[in-house]
Parts: structure tokens; C-alpha cells; sequence
């Protein structure tokens, strides 16, 4: 029996439902925070390294996109952390379906009185 997945019919809706179910798949990102930094992991299956864009918008929003190689649909993700962030500082690391992310946080030094010895 052969099968036209561009006619209706039980296979047709049983396969679409399915590719929605997949779609519909997006975990959030586990984001840490440590002294000088924030770590972010999310979860993205069937992404290509090089389809992964990252951008830091003001007030401290980090956005990443991404294309999913089957269902040709974007994953999308934006989070917020403190303004205190480095754009100029983000380390990724992709691998085996999970994006890794450092986001530096920037330095204050304060300044030190300069002490006379006498």
C-alpha cells in the first residue's frame, strides 16, 4: 500500500502531529551565577553549530537563535541577567545538542587611597 503524505489521510495527521510535537520541544536554560560570571546551558537537539546566533542587548538580555535542522523552524531564546555583563566577553561551546555559554560579568575595581608611610 502505497502512502501520499501530500493527501489526507490517518498517516498524514498522524505524521504532522508528531513533527508539531517536536516542534513544540524547548526546554528552558539553566543559568547559574558565580562571582565573575554567568553560565548558561540550553538544550537545542538538532541544531547545527553554525546556525547558532548570540547577541547581548542592553539592560543584560541574551538572545539566541538557532535553526533545527528537520521542520526548518527556529528555536529562539531570550533571557535576562544583570546589566553588569560583558558584550564583549562570551565564550560558547556547543556540543552533542547542548549550547554551553559563559558571560562574563564586567569588573568594577575600586580605587585604593594611596597610604604615606612617615
Amino acid at each position: 500500500m502505497e502512502y501520499n503524505l501530500f493527501e489526507e489521510n490517518d498517516l498524514t495527521e498522524l505524521f504532522l502531529s508528531m513533527i508539531g510535537m517536536m516542534n513544540a520541544v524547548k526546554p528552558e536554560p539553566e543559568i547559574q551565577e558565580t562571582h565573575s560570571s554567568y553560565l548558561a546551558k540550553i538544550n537545542m537537539p538538532g541544531v547545527n553549530q553554525r546556525d547558532i546566533h548570540i547577541s547581548i542587548e542592553d539592560g543584560g538580555y541574551v538572545v539566541v537563535k538557532a535553526y533545527r535542522s528537520y521542520g526548518m523552524n527556529e528555536l529562539s531564546y531570550k533571557f535576562r541577567v544583570n546589566p553588569d555583563i560583558s558584550k564583549d566577553s562570551v565564550h560558547a561551546r556547543y556540543e552533542n545538542g547542548t549550547l554551553y555559554l559563559v558571560i562574563d560579568k564586567i569588573v568594577h575595581c575600586l580605587g585604593k587611597k594611596d597610604q604615606s608611610v612617615n
